[in-house]
């Protein structure tokens, strides 16, 4: 008899304890299955915040001829970019540079990277940010030395493509390209491209 009135108040609470009622009136968090109580979902989207820069435009860089070098019959270029925006910009890549004579473009051939008789390696590009007033540059490399039949064309002129789109600037300067072959570097941050 003892053991069926403990069964039986044993049951009860069991019962009474699964249709209990919380009484607290504080809020109420549910979580997702296989979820603890601290990872549980918000009811408000978050916003993301993009940390990359809009892509740097033509419209408000200005382009500067930087440090020159040479090496017999090799010539090597620095452009530099200004940021003359109100806000910080971005680039990332190579820039598409065509040659440009008197009587319009020359034929052109533009290699990625170091000329390798000037530079043993070209560094990986990354993204470069430029700040507002800030600078980024590039290298422009030739052969000034003719190879076999081909022309030495004397530029009057580059059109520079900016990388992403940004479009393009054009520099004034007269630079022999041999063959029409130039090698480009990827952009760099400041003023004076790493030497590979």
């Amino acid at each position: 008899m003892i053991g069926k009135a403990v069964l039986l108040l044993a049951t009860t609470l069991v019962i009474a304890g699964c249709g209990a009622v919380p009484t607290s009136a504080g809020p109420h968090t549910s979580s997702s299955p296989g979820l603890s109580p601290s990872a549980s979902l918000s009811s408000s989207p978050r916003a993301t915040v993009s940390t990359v820069s809009p892509t740097c435009e033509a419209a408000v860089m200005s382009d500067a001829l930087g440090k020159t070098g040479a090496a017999t019959g090799h010539d090597s270029r620095t452009f530099v970019l200004t940021n003359g925006g109100s806000g910080p910009c971005s680039l990332e890549g190579y820039p598409t540079v065509q040659l440009v004579g008197a009587t319009g473009d020359l034929p052109t051939t533009e290699t990625d990277g170091f000329n390798p008789y000037l530079n043993s390696s070209t560094p990986t590009p990354e993204l470069v940010t430029v700040p507002s007033g800030g600078q980024a540059s590039f290298d422009v490399q030739s052969e000034s030395v003719t190879t076999g039949t081909q022309e030495c064309d004397q530029t009057s002129d580059l059109a520079i493509q900016l990388p992403g789109g940004g479009g393009t600037l054009t520099y004034s300067i007269g630079i022999i390209a041999c063959g029409g072959i130039i090698w480009v570097s990827p952009i760099f941050s400041g003023s004076s491209p790493p030497v590979g």
